[in-house]
């Protein structure tokens, strides 16, 4: 949008851009001083400074507020004003050069509210969440870690960890932990003692990460705990009794463990996941913050994209986790229809082939042109179940380019089988894939939770079908799935 204007303000000249977004006709511009467009909603201060900038012979530049014809609807811009000059150097005119950035900023707002929503979500998460610097000196404190330890955020901060709150006979060996962690080293389920503000003993059992600023120097740990006070009482008084129980009291107190390395493996593999994401919106949100004046919309664009996909990864990750949970509470209902097999694998295979941007060629084999009947399925969780194999298959295959899914039939069942051509599974590992939280030791750099075939045999499950794998490390994998043919 290009405008100008007299010594006094007034327009003198409208480029037809300026009077479609505006919503005036030139001629109601004319003459007419710019202050019509003032939205009021910015402060006084701002168009002072302006004012003053270019009435002294200077360029402004920044973002304005402007308000439409009829004063209902506003627009932003990145606005850049100057002045020009006769020979006796007095202003004769200025001209404006605008560009609309109203898409970009509801854009910014609304995925910086999400961001700041998900880094509420970890400060009110239901774990003690700290963090020190390269000093260890704390810098994280989360509502959990107050509530377990009663000392606040602002007793905290900028004081040493383990001189201040670790036990004098854990210290050597919680500052060895931190120590690792500052050198790249992380660990996970350790447990250690915290002093309480009324000088009780708190255990906790810590996962320690290392943090790393944009150019990959570390900076400090991020500490995630679980308060298991009362499941080390617990334990010890097992232990002195453990000669006098039962057989039946030992098989409880196991499954009381596998519960704890549960919700512990839950809680490095959250903090783990997040992390990433939430340095990426981090950096990208600060950056677009620092520079939003001069930054190339181009450039501007990509950022929050880059916030979009990393909102989207967080949630994903949200939605897994309630997933499983409700599984195990049992809550999952089974709702099947019938609906066309072509038309639901069709939809779930553009949509995967959109989350990864194409990679791979995903080809049908129907020989019995079972695509073009239909199959009884609860919608929901078929999806649940395809989207997660036909995912991995792409995910897991990152130097192949073809993912294959056969279709074929048996006497009670309709049978999908996926097949990719990736890095495979190890033989001594292909019993554990079902289980919550399981990854194997050849996907390190793959980002997952491990979450996604727990869900998809869970659903397989619900629906009374079967899920089979054939794998061998290297050489590819094959899902076979058959739902019920009724």
């Amino acid at each position: 949008m290009v405008s100008e204007a007299d010594a006094e303000g007034n327009i003198i000249f409208a480029n037809d851009k300026f009077c479609e977004i505006s919503g005036y006709k030139r001629e109601e511009l004319l003459g007419v001083n710019h202050r019509i467009l003032k939205s009021g909603k910015q402060p006084d201060a701002l168009f002072m400074d302006m004012m003053k900038t270019i009435s002294n012979g200077g360029v402004f530049k920044g973002n304005l507020l402007n308000k439409k014809k009829g004063g209902k609807e506003f627009y932003w811009v990145v606005s850049t004003i100057m002045p020009f000059k006769d020979v006796n150097g007095k202003i004769i005119k200025y001209v404006s050069i605008r560009f609309d950035i109203t898409a970009q900023v509801e854009q910014k707002e609304a995925l910086i509210k999400q961001a700041e929503e998900l880094r509420q979500f970890i400060e009110t998460a239901n774990a003690p969440i700290f963090g020190i610097d390269s000093k260890g000196l704390v810098n994280e404190w989360n509502q959990t870690s107050e509530k377990i330890t009663g000392y606040t955020k602002h007793d905290v901060l900028g004081k040493d960890l383990v001189q201040t709150y670790i036990t004098e006979d854990y210290r050597e060996s919680v500052k060895k932990v931190l120590d690792d962690a500052l050198l790249g080293k992380e660990t996970a389920n350790y447990e250690f003692p915290l002093f309480t503000k009324d000088n009780k003993r708190v255990m906790v059992l810590l996962n320690s990460s290392t943090r790393r600023d944009i150019s990959g120097e570390i900076t400090g740990v991020l500490g995630v705990g679980q308060d298991i006070t009362e499941l080390v009482g617990y334990r010890k008084e097992l232990e002195l009794k453990v000669n006098e129980r039962t057989l039946e009291l030992i098989e409880a107190l196991k499954k009381e463990k596998e519960l704890s390395e549960l919700k512990s493996k839950f809680v490095s593999t959250a903090s783990h996941e997040f992390r990433t994401p939430l340095s990426a919106i981090n950096f990208a949100a600060g950056s677009i913050r620092k520079y939003w004046t001069r930054m190339d919309p181009v450039i501007m664009d990509k950022k929050l994209h880059k916030i979009e996909d990393q909102v989207k990864h967080m949630t994903k990750l949200l939605d897994d986790i309630l997933i499983v949970g409700q599984a195990e509470a049992g809550k999952i209902r089974y709702k099947p229809l019938h609906i066309n097999l072509g038309d639901f694998i069709n939809e779930i295979i553009e949509e995967v082939n959109s989350s990864y941007k194409k990679s791979h060629k995903i080809s049908t084999i129907d020989h019995e042109k079972l695509k073009n009947g239909d199959i009884l399925i609860d919608e929901k969780l078929g999806r649940n179940i395809f989207i997660n194999i036909i995912g991995n298959a792409i995910k897991f295959s990152p130097d192949a380019n073809k993912v294959t899914i056969q279709f074929s039939s048996e006497e009670e069942y309709i049978v999908i089988s996926i097949t990719d051509y990736g890095i495979g599974i190890p033989k001594t590992e292909l019993k554990n894939i079902f289980e919550p939280f399981t990854r194997g030791r050849n996907v390190d750099l793959i980002q997952g939770t491990g979450l996604g075939l727990s869900i998809a045999k869970e659903a397989i499950d619900i629906m009374k079908g079967k899920i089979i794998v054939k794998s061998n490390n290297g050489n590819g994998t094959s899902f076979i799935v058959k739902i019920l043919n009724i």
